[in-house]
C-alpha cells in the first residue's frame, strides 16, 4: 500500500480555507444526535431499490493505535502544518494541537463506524456526476439526489467531518455486482507545504486524489465484503453518544421505522418495528414539554397511531395527496409535525386552538415532494417559498405553502365545538376544573392508583372558585363520580401470587379482602403512589387492547384490580390476556392481574385484552404484594 497516500492540490493562487468550513460548521452543536439525522436520510435515500428490506443502519464505536492508521507520520506532517500556519486562530491552533498530541502518544483513537445494507452503495465512477461515490467524495454544495430523495444541498455529508477531531473519514463501499471503491477524505484548514498554500480539502487513495477500485488494495481494517457502504469516522470523541443517537432516531425517524422502511442499530440498540413504542416509553415522557433544544416525538407519534385520532385525506391543488392526523390531549403542545415521502420529520408548527392537540402531516405525493423539496433549506428543518426563489418552481413553492398553512389552520379550527368555545368565554375556570376529554379512546384516562379518574376536587367546591354551582354545570359540564377513600393499613399484604378476591367454597366471588371481618381475610395495603394512564388501541388481529402506563416506586410488586368505566360507572369487566412491552403475559382473575412488577425505572406497561371488544374508561387499583 505505498501508493496510497495523503493529498492535497495547491490553491493555485485561490482562497485559503480557515477552520469554519461551512461544510462541517452547519451542525455545530450535538453532533451524534446531528449525524444520526443526516447519515440516516442518505442511507433511506441509498435504499436499493430491488430489495423488499427496510435499509438498515448500523452505528457501532471501534478503537484503533493511532499508529495502525494508514500512512500515519504524513497524517501528522499535515496537521503540524495546519496548526503552525493557524497560530493567530487560537480556536485552530487548541484543534490540531489535540490532534497532534494524540498521535504523538500513539494514543487509542475512537472510531465510529456508521455501516448500511440493503442499499445501493457508493455507485458511479470517478468522473460519474450522477454517481453516489461522486456526490458523496467530490461534489461540494451539489447533490445527485433525485428531486424526491431527502438532501438537496449536498451539505448533509459535512456532518461526518464535524463528528471527527481529525476532520478525517475513511470510506469502503461494495456497489453493482461486487465492485469496490476505497477511499479516505480530509476537510482540514489550508496550511502551506514548501512555501506552497495548499487546499485544506484533500484526500487519501491513489495519486491524483482517485480512490482505489481494487478489493486486494485495500487496507485489511477498511474491506467490506456486502453490497453497501461503511464510513469510519477517526477521532469520534462523545461519551454520550448511544443514548443521543437513539433519541435523534426515534424524534426525527420514528415514522419511517413505523412504515419498515428503515431499521437502525446503536451500539447494542436495534431500533425496529417491532419495538419502536417501548424505546419512544424509555426515551421519553409523554408528559413532557416538547420544546426546540428537548423534542419530544410521543405526541406526534400518538397522534398517527391512536385509534382515536381525527383524519384530514386531502387532494390539493400544488401538493397533491396529503393527510393530517390531529389528536387531543391536555397535555399536548399545539404543534404538528411535517413529513415527506422520504419519512423524515422535518419541522414542527403552531396553530393556536382552545383544545390542546398534536398533529401529523403527510405528504407522499410525488409532485408535491418535489415542491416541498426546494422548500426545505439546508438543515432540512423547515418548509419556506423563500428557499425556492432559485428553483423553476418557486411560483408552486409559493402556491404550497400558503395551500399547505390554510388546510392545517382549517383542520385545527375544526376540532373546536361550540361547548369548547363557550367553555372558553367564563374565564379562569379551566385552572380549576378537570374536564373530560375525546383524546384516544374517547377517554383518556389518568388517574392514581385507588381514586376515581375523573371528578371535581373536594377542597375546590364552587364557592370557593368563585362560580354558583348552577354557572358551573351549565358552562362546564363536568362527570361527577362518588368519592372513593381507600382504607389503608399497614400490614398483612398478600403474597406474591396471590389474589386479594375473596371466594366462598363454590369459587364464587364474595368481595375484596380486608380488615378481620371473617377467619382467613388478610388485611390488603392498597397502594397510593401508584399513577397510570390508559389508551386503546387496535391489534393486528382487529382486536381491542387497552394498554396501562403505570408509575409508581421502582422495584414495587403488586396486583392491580381493572375495572372499566363508561360516563357514568365502573363495572367489573373479565379480563383474558395481560401481558407486558416484553411479551411477558400475566396471572388474571377475573378483572386482577397478579404478580406485576414495576421496573427500575419505575415504569410497567401492560396490554389488558377483556372479553369485550368495547372501549372503556380504566380504573385501577394496586395492591402490595410482597
Amino acid at each position: 500500500m505505498d501508493d496510497l497516500n495523503f493529498e492535497f492540490a495547491p490553491t493555485g493562487g485561490g482562497d485559503v480555507t480557515g477552520l469554519n468550513d461551512p461544510v462541517t460548521t452547519t451542525f455545530k452543536g450535538n453532533i451524534s444526535w446531528t449525524l444520526a439525522r443526516e447519515s440516516i436520510q442518505n442511507i433511506i435515500d441509498a435504499h436499493d431499490p430491488n430489495s423488499s428490506l427496510p435499509a438498515q443502519a448500523f452505528y457501532q464505536l471501534e478503537e484503533m493505535k493511532a499508529s495502525d492508521l494508514p500512512k500515519l507520520n504524513q497524517l501528522k506532517e499535515i496537521l503540524i502544518a495546519c496548526r503552525d500556519h493557524n497560530r493567530r486562530d487560537p480556536d485552530a491552533y487548541k484543534f490540531y494541537e489535540s490532534a497532534i498530541f494524540k498521535i504523538q502518544h500513539d494514543n487509542f483513537i475512537k472510531i465510529l463506524k456508521v455501516s448500511d445494507y440493503n442499499t445501493v452503495g457508493l455507485t458511479g465512477t470517478d468522473d460519474d456526476e450522477s454517481g453516489n461515490y461522486f456526490s458523496l467524495m467530490k461534489a461540494v454544495g451539489s447533490t445527485s439526489k433525485s428531486e424526491t430523495e431527502g438532501g438537496s444541498f449536498g451539505l448533509g455529508k459535512g456532518a461526518y467531518y464535524a463528528a471527527s477531531s481529525f476532520r478525517t473519514i475513511f470510506v469502503s463501499s461494495v456497489y453493482d455486482d461486487n465492485k469496490h471503491v476505497f477511499q479516505g477524505k480530509s476537510r482540514l484548514v489550508s496550511f502551506k507545504k514548501d512555501g506552497v498554500w495548499m487546499q485544506g480539502n484533500g484526500s487519501y487513495g491513489l495519486e491524483g486524489q482517485r480512490p482505489v477500485r481494487e478489493k486486494d488494495a485495500i487496507p485489511f481494517h477498511f474491506k467490506r465484503d456486502e453490497q453497501g457502504t461503511d464510513i469510519h469516522i477517526i477521532g469520534f470523541e462523545d461519551d454520550k453518544w448511544e443514548k443521543q443517537m437513539v433519541k435523534s432516531v426515534l424524534n426525527f425517524f420514528w415514522y419511517s421505522i413505523l412504515q419498515g422502511i428503515v431499521e437502525v442499530t446503536v451500539g447494542n440498540t436495534k431500533i425496529s418495528t417491532d419495538n419502536l413504542e417501548g424505546l419512544l416509553e424509555e426515551y421519553f415522557d409523554e408528559n413532557q414539554s416538547d420544546k426546540d433544544d428537548e423534542p419530544n416525538p410521543w405526541p406526534y407519534y400518538r397522534a398517527y397511531t391512536d385509534i382515536n385520532h381525527k383524519t384530514f385525506p386531502e387532494k390539493l391543488e400544488y401538493l397533491g395527496r396529503v393527510q393530517l392526523f390531529l389528536l387531543q390531549n391536555d397535555n399536548y403542545p399545539k404543534k404538528v409535525a411535517y413529513i415527506r415521502k422520504t419519512g423524515m420529520l422535518i419541522q414542527k408548527k403552531g396553530f393556536g386552538s382552545i383544545n390542546a392537540y398534536a398533529g401529523l402531516f403527510i405528504c407522499d405525493d410525488e409532485e408535491g415532494n418535489r415542491i416541498l423539496r426546494k422548500m426545505e433549506n439546508s438543515k432540512h428543518d423547515e418548509w419556506k417559498s423563500n428557499n425556492a426563489t432559485e428553483s423553476d418552481l418557486f411560483a408552486a413553492a409559493k402556491g404550497a405553502e400558503k395551500e399547505l398553512r390554510d388546510y392545517v389552520s382549517n383542520a385545527v379550527r375544526s376540532m373546536t365545538t361550540k361547548e369548547d368555545a363557550a367553555s372558553a368565554r367564563v374565564g379562569g375556570l379551566e385552572e380549576y376544573l378537570y374536564l373530560k376529554g375525546d383524546e384516544e379512546l374517547g377517554d383518556t384516562a389518568q388517574g392514581i392508583s385507588g381514586k376515581p379518574i375523573e371528578g371535581i376536587s373536594p377542597h375546590e367546591t364552587p364557592p370557593e372558585i368563585g362560580a354558583k354551582r348552577d354557572q358551573l354545570i351549565e358552562m362546564t359540564p363536568v362527570i361527577r363520580r362518588p368519592e372513593v377513600v381507600a382504607r389503608e393499613v399497614t400490614k398483612g399484604v398478600i403474597e406474591p401470587g396471590e389474589s386479594p378476591i375473596i371466594k366462598d367454597k363454590e369459587g364464587t366471588r364474595r368481595k375484596i379482602g380486608g380488615g378481620k371481618e371473617a377467619d382467613g381475610e388478610k388485611d390488603i395495603v392498597i397502594l397510593k403512589n401508584v399513577r397510570f394512564r390508559t389508551f386503546a388501541v387496535k391489534n393486528s388481529k382487529n382486536e381491542t387492547n387497552h394498554v396501562l402506563i403505570i408509575k409508581g416506586s421502582p422495584n414495587t410488586h403488586f396486583s392491580a384490580e381493572i375495572k372499566a368505566g363508561t360516563d357514568d360507572s365502573f363495572d367489573t369487566v373479565n379480563i383474558v390476556k395481560a401481558e407486558d412491552s416484553e411479551g411477558k403475559e400475566y396471572t388474571v382473575d377475573e378483572n386482577f392481574i397478579q404478580g406485576l412488577i414495576i421496573n427500575a425505572s419505575g415504569r410497567l406497561k401492560l396490554n389488558v385484552r377483556f372479553d369485550t371488544s368495547d372501549k372503556y374508561s380504566l380504573n385501577l387499583t394496586a395492591y402490595e404484594n410482597k
